[in-house]
């Protein structure tokens, strides 16, 4: 996004202000406030288990190998037996 050519010069830069914010294809607000909560709340104990799955979402999409490592065993601790079988499914895991 920095190292692109500039637009026009009559256009606003993306994410230059609120009504001309970043757009990230695939990615929905609620999976990136997720994720955010996620990065700024990993010292403390316990995780919800509803941030989970969305963050692993973008974890996975960005391929963040620590941040997967990190949740990986919470969902196995923290998620219940119906939300393990929709995570194991969406994202392929088989153990």
């Amino acid at each position: 996004m920095f190292k692109l050519p500039k637009g026009r010069a009559d256009e606003p830069e993306e994410g230059s202000s609120p009504d001309h914010p970043i757009i990230m294809e695939g990615v929905t607000a609620s999976d990136f406030v997720a994720l955010l909560k996620v990065l700024y709340a990993r010292n403390q104990p316990v995780l919800e288990a509803s941030l989970i799955i969305p963050a692993f979402r973008l974890v996975n999409m960005w391929n963040f190998s620590e941040l997967c490592t990190y949740l990986l065993p919470l969902a196995g601790k923290n998620l219940d037996d119906i939300d393990k079988i929709m995570f194991a499914r969406e994202f392929r895991i088989k153990e």
